[in-house]
């Protein structure tokens, strides 16, 4: 939307516009006749309304000026997380680009998603795993326009260690 404020200026009229930037220029009009800057601004907002179009997009994301870079992990995931039996872990996965990726873990056992893919946070999610009890598959995706990935890794169950056998106690004077 294109936005016009007059200023008075040596008889002038001086109109900037707000919120716009296309391909990073600002547009300044000086014009003596009102009318020619209404019809030079209607011709402006069409033709970024065809733009808007012809890029499919209701931003300036895709400008020139704005770098695109598809997600990737910057913190890369082990492949196996050992816990003990009944124990706690923590599996965080951090994914970056732009635009920022949503991050969100899924068991792979059964496929369920253990986060809301709308609702996931961004960049960073933390998965914490309390009182474990079975050795498990987990899935850290991230997703963002520009593409998926997705990285693996396995919590595995240590069993507990045995009690000791013939303890004998002995005092010490």
């Amino acid at each position: 939307m294109l936005f016009l404020k007059p200023f008075l200026r040596y008889q002038l009229f001086i109109f900037t516009t707000f919120n716009l930037n296309i391909y990073g220029t600002a547009f300044i009009f000086q014009h003596a006749v009102p009318n020619k800057v209404f019809h030079e601004a209607q011709r402006l907002a069409m033709d970024y309304k065809r733009w808007e179009i012809e890029n499919d997009t209701i931003n300036f994301e895709t400008s020139q000026n704005v770098r695109r870079v598809p997600p990737y992990f910057s913190y890369k995931l082990e492949k196996v997380y050992k816990v003990l039996k009944g124990g706690n872990v923590n599996l965080t996965c951090v994914a970056v680009g732009y635009p920022m990726p949503r991050v969100f873990w899924k068991r792979q056992s059964d496929e369920v998603l253990l986060n809301d893919p709308q609702t996931a946070p961004i960049g960073k999610n933390v998965l914490r795993l309390t009182v474990v009890e079975e050795t498990a598959n987990f899935t850290c995706i991230a997703v963002s326009k520009l593409g998926n990935i997705e990285a693996s890794t396995t919590v595995v169950v240590k069993p507990l260690p045995e009690t000791p056998r013939d303890l004998r106690v002995i005092s010490i004077n």
